[in-house]
């Protein structure tokens, strides 16, 4: 008997060519964007990965030392005291390439004869090589890859012009790195290797190491115990995968909420599968009462409806593996821009397809077809040889279930509310709450709009719309086709409402935080990205130079360093704030008053906290943060926290003036100058570049520009939200079409018969369209509550817990009005082809039973 039901199911999909392969591109594009945004997260962290071996080498530990460099006469004191032949010393910043687009590019200097061990850059030359010789005694002479050279059109024994914190420098290539395999090529890219002497005369930076390279055997372990005992405070030694779980925790939050917005398209696509399987089912009554009747068993039938599921899901997985990959080259450079802007910097792409990826994808796509087709399995299983004839046995017990799916539904949005309530930081309450409350809303859905079209119908007949009484009439009719269609669209636009009213929401408050922040008239940084320059900044002495300027009234500055302390290494900005308005801006939470808070952080060692290390460490106001200086540990008085959306790691401000009496930096990351009314601005930049002189570039920016460039920063950070946002949008179009196209299939005979009756082909083309125009209007409708029930759960659960900083729901007026347009012309631009082919078809074909 199976195989005849086999055959009998194949039989009418090949009738319903273009539900079969709706349903399947349904699954496939919810399977490719999983697939696409998974490789894209491990890419990222394989090119976070390379570049950290292209760093590191062979190296087993590290030392590093805060805020910026170790001395390097600490590795002296390392070799030749202690004995440790293993060691190298390192210089490890980046620097901006000049060019038509100057582009960032690691500067990796070492000792030619400690390394070799650590890393292979250098071996391949010899001891007396020529080029070895002019590396060691020209300063200015580097190697770079060639792949590197020719993307940049640079030769050998050409010249390089690089920028250290701002200054320009010209150095000399003397020859061409070669990597012996691919994985060595990758390597070499955007990778420039100096002789250490020659990086400290051009960084400015005599005697001083970024890090020192340790190798230590397992047998040799105890070496660390004896290296640390030699240490200054300021110094640790890190174990070389401790970088890499830094940033897989630093980073969890993001790729939590990136597959999150991922699988939604999946569970849309979801929906795609149970309602073309409920769609066969009701189709196929006639035929499965007679196979009942024949014979077949509820098993029988049951692993028949499993079966079609099982072939959606293996060739829509299949197909949306191939996408995903296809895709997944865009999805890595939207998402290393974002983690570029936000947590770490790579400068190599590292795409990988990992075969866990592609497994997981393809078995979660299986899952999910099969798991959508249970109930119309069950349904199927169910039906008696006497009711496969009658359609409206199936509405008629959907009608009498209305109550209590609306019941069920309601349990599952109060659930969702009481989950919002439950204390904790785990990220999946927030999710949870999510789910319950699309389920919530999808098993609310036939009771809303069944009431919406009852309750219009009056005002119809009055009106004499009977055009729009037949249409919405048809909706309650067929609830069983038209309720899976506005809760999958509902979904997919409540999507649209709730991700964009959170984005605006923290746009705006982005916006006035800076606007509060940014209230100088020059702002003045060196070129490139401030958390890359911890070595090469703009030097201290530039303050006291720009004091004496004529016409600056007030003058802030700031260094921005890491630095271990009790809670971990977190970012450390010391600063000085020149303007009073700032200053009774800044704090969101205090002990005291601002002016004593003020004067007390120019003499005494407290903190002001942002909220996001605030949160995620559990810190109240009157507790101590331990900053460890190179002699001794200092204890810091949390006195404030203050709100900072620059990073979601978390951020300690400390005065200037105290940082530099306990921490040897000549350095400053940002300038700001705030000028008296009577000052020409132009003419005080003159005076700038005057004091700067032609050789050290610099960026000089109004409040107003860098306001426009740091929002233009935050767009770019939610570029792959809205892609996965559009994503799930044409889920639910595809969705909403194969609704639509089963619905008017199944109503043929019924068009036949008012086609018989005179209803001109325009008419009917009409009729279909107020239906569908109305099933839009009705989606819209319903996702406004939804949309912002999910905002609200975004901002107040999802994002404080995933990054540790709050901010105010902003209801977006524009936003609800825009989703139900966009809900309406989704509902009719899917409903034009099967209006199309309807209006085309025979009368006397359409009378005819299938």
């Amino acid at each position: 008997m199976i195989p005849i039901l086999t055959k009998a199911g194949f039989a009418f999909f090949l009738r319903h060519p273009m539900q079969l392969f709706l349903s399947v591109l349904g699954i496939a594009i919810g399977v490719a964007v999983i697939v696409a945004v998974d490789i894209a997260q491990q890419s990222a962290f394989a090119s976070f990965h390379l570049s950290l071996t292209a760093s590191t080498g062979r190296a087993t530990h590290s030392i590093h030392c805060y805020p910026v460099t170790c001395e390097d006469s600490l590795y002296k004191q390392i070799r030749t005291e202690l004995g440790v032949k293993s060691t190298a010393p390192v210089i490890d910043t980046f620097v901006r390439l000049s060019g038509s687009e100057p582009t960032q590019i690691r500067l990796l200097a070492l000792d030619p004869f400690a390394d070799n061990p650590f890393r292979n850059f250098l071996q391949p030359l010899g001891k007396f090589d020529k080029a070895l010789h002019e590396f060691i005694s020209n300063p200015n002479s580097v190697f770079i890859s060639e792949k590197t050279a020719k993307q940049h059109g640079l030769k050998q024994d050409g010249y390089v012009k690089i920028q250290v914190g701002g200054i320009n420098k010209v150095l000399r290539i003397i020859g061409f790195l070669r990597g012996e395999s691919i994985s060595d090529e990758r390597l070499l890219e955007n990778l420039l290797i100096m002789d250490i002497g020659g990086a400290q005369k051009i960084l400015e930076i005599p005697g001083r190491l970024s890090r020192i390279d340790l190798m230590v055997a397992d047998q040799d372990i105890a070496t660390i115990p004896m290296i640390q005992k030699i240490l200054p405070q300021n110094a640790q030694i890190l174990a070389k995968g401790k970088a890499s779980r830094d940033v897989q925790t630093m980073t969890q939050a993001f790729r939590t909420n990136l597959k999150a917005m991922s699988l939604l398209s999946l569970i849309v696509g979801g929906f795609l599968i149970f309602n073309t399987i409920s769609f066969s089912v009701m189709q196929r009554r006639e035929t499965i009462g007679l196979l009942r009747a024949l014979g077949a068993s509820r098993k029988e039938i049951f692993f028949l409806v499993i079966q079609e599921a099982f072939l959606f899901g293996w060739f829509g997985s299949l197909l949306g593996i191939l996408l995903g990959i296809a895709i997944s080259s865009s999805f890595l450079s939207v998402i290393l821009q974002t983690i570029n802007n936000l947590y770490f910097t790579t400068n190599l792409q590292n795409h990988q397809i990992p075969f866990s990826t592609l497994s997981n994808s393809f078995f979660l796509g299986m899952g999910i077809a099969i798991f959508s087709s249970l109930i119309p399995a069950l349904e199927m299983a169910k039906i008696e040889p006497r009711q496969g004839m009658l359609r409206s046995v199936s509405e008629q017990n959907l009608l009498r279930r209305l109550p209590l799916f609306a019941g069920i539904g309601l349990s599952f949005v109060t659930a969702s509310g009481l989950i919002t309530l439950l204390p904790g930081k785990g990220l999946i309450n927030g999710f949870l709450a999510l789910f319950f409350l699309i389920i919530g809303l999808s098993l609310s859905t036939p009771v809303i709009a069944y009431w919406i079209v009852h309750l219009s119908l009056p005002f119809l007949h009055r009106y004499r719309l009977f055009h729009w009484k037949m249409g919405i009439q048809s909706i309650s009719r067929y609830m069983s086709r038209s309720g899976l269609a506005i809760a999958s669209l509902a979904i997919a636009i409540s999507v649209v409402i709730g991700v964009g009213t959170m984005i605006e929401s923290f746009r705006a408050t982005v916006q006035t935080w800076l606007a509060s922040r940014l209230s100088a008239d020059i702002y003045i940084t060196a070129p490139g990205n401030i958390r890359l320059q911890t070595i090469a900044s703009l030097p201290y002495s530039l303050v006291t130079k720009l004091k004496s300027l004529s016409g600056v009234e007030e003058i802030s500055y700031f260094r921005e360093v890491s630095m271990p302390t009790s809670i971990g290494t977190q970012r450390i900005r010391a600063f000085r704030l020149g303007n009073a308005k700032t200053e009774q801006s800044f704090l969101r939470e205090k002990r005291k008053p601002v002016e004593l808070l003020w004067k007390k952080m120019e003499s005494e060692p407290i903190a002001f906290i942002s909220q996001s290390l605030a949160y995620k460490h559990n810190i109240n106001l009157g507790q101590t943060i331990l900053l460890y200086g190179k002699e001794k540990s200092i204890s810091f008085v949390v006195e404030g926290v203050y709100d900072d959306y620059s990073s979601d790691q978390g951020q300690i401000s400390i005065s200037d003036a105290i940082y530099r009496q306990y921490w040897d930096d000549t350095n400053v990351s940002g300038i700001s100058l705030f000028l008296n009314k009577r000052t020409l601005k132009k003419q005080v930049e003159k005076e700038i570049l005057a004091i700067t002189g032609p050789n050290r570039d610099i960026v000089m920016q109004s409040g107003r520009s860098l306001l426009e460039y740091s929002i233009d920063i935050f767009d770019k950070t939610f570029i792959i939200t809205y892609m996965l946002q559009f994503i799930a949008i044409l889920v639910a179009f595809i969705a909403i079409l194969s609704s639509l196209m089963a619905l008017q299939l199944e109503r043929k005979r019924e068009f036949g018969i008012l086609r018989a009756l005179g209803l001109s082909r325009k008419s009917l083309f009409v009729l279909i369209l107020i239906q569908t125009g109305v099933t839009g209007i009705i989606a819209g409708v319903l996702a406004i509550p939804l949309g912002n029930a999910m905002s609200f759960i975004l901002i107040h659960v999802i994002n404080r817990r995933s990054f540790g900083w709050d901010f105010p729901f902003i209801f977006q007026p524009d936003l609800q009005l825009y989703a139900i347009i966009l809900a309406i012309v989704s509902s009719l631009g899917a409903a034009l082809y099967p209006a199309f082919a309807l209006t085309r078809i025979q009368t006397a074909d359409a009378l005819h039973e299938e």
